[in-house]
């Protein structure tokens, strides 16, 4: 099983997209979006307009992620960073928010964990450094 605090530099982006269910905790509208920029401690979603997006970063969220295998996974969250065109990172990550996981159950940590585990195996997927603090890339895919 993966250390987390291993893999805590790593980002997995994957060559199929995940959908990804978001919510205001407790509200019963739901934003369906999709990601393929996955690690064990959050995601960057694609957002065309960020600005129009629902949450500001003081937003804690629900969130359902979809990996196709079993029950979607569950956690909290809580949006971290907005990339808009204009920022550096765009050219490399797209337009979009990032997302930190801030509560997730055991079962549902094991099951991302052992989920990313599994597609890091996939050679069609690439992983990535990346800089804590924000989404640079450090390091080539390996």
């Amino acid at each position: 099983m993966l250390d987390r605090e291993k893999r805590k530099g790593e980002r997995l982006i994957l060559e199929k997209k995940c959908p990804v269910v978001l919510a205001s905790i407790g509200s019963d509208v739901r934003y369906h979006l999709e990601t393929n920029n996955i690690s064990s401690y959050g995601f960057f979603l694609k957002f065309e307009n960020p600005d129009r997006f629902p949450f500001t970063k003081a937003s804690m969220m629900e969130v359902w992620l979809d990996t196709g295998k079993e029950e979607p996974i569950f956690f909290n969250a809580k949006m971290i960073r907005i990339i808009y065109e204009k920022d550096k990172d765009a050219s490399l990550w797209g337009v979009g928010i990032a997302i930190k996981i801030i509560q997730i159950s055991k079962d549902n940590d094991e099951r991302l964990r052992t989920y990313i585990e599994e597609e890091m195996e996939n050679t069609k997927n690439r992983v990535v450094h990346e800089d804590l603090m924000g989404l640079s890339i450090k390091a080539s895919s390996e």
